[in-house]
């Protein structure tokens, strides 16, 4: 519902008597939404390298014989493939006496082509065989599967997603890739080696998988401000399988830890694989609240979010070099603060989003990439242009942006990888709060707080050079030490003020201490001046614990 008059007067005379820039940026730091931006961690599934164990091939049989003479070559059984497609290899072997090892070279030459056009199950015999007019017969299996079974789990699920490859067509590499790839994006899936047998003349392909019904991970950090924590702790279950088998419930806490009522959020995430595509849908909520303290606390800024979201996702291709993601989503965000129990802002939006997402091998390392649009709709009682109480008075609902990001990791040279990110966004016009881009935090601008710097547009970069040391902390488990450098500069359009450069350096170690235990502790500089929170240009010191199960 609309805010009354009495309400937007009151919050004319606060921020008019208030210093307003300062009060406006005060109000921005504190914005209890803020934690679901920085909180929520990326979740994708994994390239999946060395999932597919494509079966040794056999030598392939031949005739028993001493030697054969071939005026021809004919390679029978061909569905997807041409005679012409082997054509260089039989005339290697046109009016040629050929010996049993030779046949048998013959053999596997052809079935090796077919695996190099990307049947990747292919296999070739020379049955024994009377030759009419010099005709040698080669029969090619091109690799057509009779069954698909798991071992490992019960899961329909998981059959289902793979129940294609044995559809009475040869199968190709990439189909073989998608559909234990798409197997293994099944919440709480984890896919072993497979593996294909022969049994009663039927070509059986076998899949090692496990279903695991309860995961997730909790952990303890630094990350928050002297207002707002610092350290805080985070947990996140996944509850999987709920009611179809592909489905999964994910749970989300955190909480400032030492002052509990500074900052606290909740949210919850049902998603659901609806075909065996890949298609899956979401219905996602969350709710935050923020009393600052410190230096905030004779204020009396309290703050509640709450955000619901409908979304859909469907891979557009699933290969272990390559994948990618189409997304889209309708989302309603409502964010309210009160001073001394009176209302000071109060803004909702209702976003329409599409994005694709990449993961891709390229440049000898890792691409991870993501390209959004975002367009505000006037609806469910959306915030104006103009209105009092909105985050800016310029601003409204209805809104255009692109944001891009991209991550790249090489491949190791010798102990050392190279990592660079950059983040960006573009926009129509002004924009709430929420829709900025921000400079500062964990990931980017690292010895700044979060959203350090906003603005409607932008670009953020950073590189990180990183050492491996494996096995220097504890035997068997990983430690990286990496120095970084990041930048970045946002812009206002009309009247919006808050934007800047910032620029940072550091470096630090991230480690396995403990089985399925990570920590890691990390000196960040500021290089651009004074943080707003602790007034000063020290370097910045921030640890994190984080345990999976």
């Amino acid at each position: 519902m609309p805010f009354s008059m009495r309400s937007a007067a009151i919050a004319i005379i606060f921020l008019a008597a208030g210093a307003p820039a300062v009060g406006q940026s005060t109000l921005d730091r504190v914005d209890p939404s803020k934690v679901e931006r920085y909180e929520d961690r990326e979740h994708t599934p994994a390239p999946a390298d060395g999932l597919i164990a494509t079966p040794a091939p056999d030598r392939a049989p031949t005739p028993d014989t001493a030697t054969v003479r071939i005026g021809g070559v004919h390679v029978a059984g061909l569905v997807a493939l041409r005679q012409a497609d082997f054509a260089d290899i039989v005339d290697g072997y046109l009016g040629k006496t050929a010996t049993n090892e030779e046949l048998a070279a013959l053999a596997d030459q052809i079935a090796d082509r077919a695996r190099d056009k990307g049947y990747v199950l292919a296999s070739a015999r020379i049955d024994p065989q009377p030759l009419k007019a010099g005709i040698l017969e080669i029969v090619l299996d091109e690799g057509v599967v009779d069954e698909v079974r798991v071992e490992g789990t019960s899961s329909a699920a998981v059959r289902r997603a793979l129940s294609p490859l044995a559809s009475g067509s040869p199968v190709r590499m990439a189909d073989l890739e998608r559909r234990l790839l798409l197997a293994g994006d099944i919440a709480g899936v984890r896919m072993g080696k497979s593996r294909v047998i022969q049994s009663n003349g039927r070509k059986i392909l076998v899949v090692e998988a496990s279903h695991h019904p309860i995961t997730g991970w909790g952990g303890v950090d630094n990350d928050g401000t002297s207002t707002l924590g610092p350290v805080a702790v985070n947990l996140t279950v996944d509850v999987n399988g709920v009611a179809t088998g592909a489905d999964s419930l994910r749970l989300t806490a955190y909480n400032t830890l030492f002052e509990p009522q500074e900052l606290g959020f909740v949210r919850a995430q049902y998603s659901s694989r609806i075909h065996s595509s890949g298609t899956e849908v979401s219905l996602t909520g969350s709710w935050s609240r923020s009393e600052p303290g410190a230096y905030l606390s004779p204020a009396e800024i309290v703050g509640k979010s709450w955000f619901g979201s409908i979304g859909a996702a469907q891979p557009l291709l699933r290969r272990r070099s390559a994948s990618l993601w189409l997304n889209a989503s309708l989302d309603v965000r409502d964010v309210r603060q009160r001073k001394a129990d009176i209302p000071v802002r109060r803004d909702r939006l209702t976003v329409l989003r599409a994005s694709v997402y990449a993961n891709i091998a390229v440049f000898g390392g890792r691409l991870r990439s993501n390209i959004a649009v975002s367009q505000g709709i006037d609806a469910f009682d959306a915030t104006r242009p103009g209105d009092p109480l909105a985050s800016r008075f310029d601003a409204g609902a209805r809104f255009t942006a692109a944001t891009v990001w991209a991550d790249w990791t090489s491949r190791r040279y010798g102990d050392f990888s190279l990592n660079a990110a950059v983040l960006g966004q573009v926009a129509d016009g002004p924009l709430l709060l929420t829709e900025e881009l921000g400079l500062g935090g964990s990931r980017l601008l690292r010895a700044y707080d979060y959203s350090e710097r906003s603005g409607d547009r932008g670009a953020i970069g950073s590189v990180e050079v990183r050492y491996d040391m494996d096995g220097v902390i504890a035997r068997n488990r990983g430690a990286q030490a990496y120095i970084f450098a990041d930048g970045g500069s946002v812009s206002n359009s009309g009247h919006g003020f808050g934007g800047g450069s910032l620029a940072s350096a550091g470096g630090g170690i991230r480690a396995g201490i403990l089985p399925f235990t990570d920590a890691g502790v990390e000196i960040a500089i500021p290089l651009s001046g004074k943080r707003y929170d602790s007034g000063n240009e020290h370097p910045r010191f921030r640890f994190s614990i984080t345990r999976r199960f």
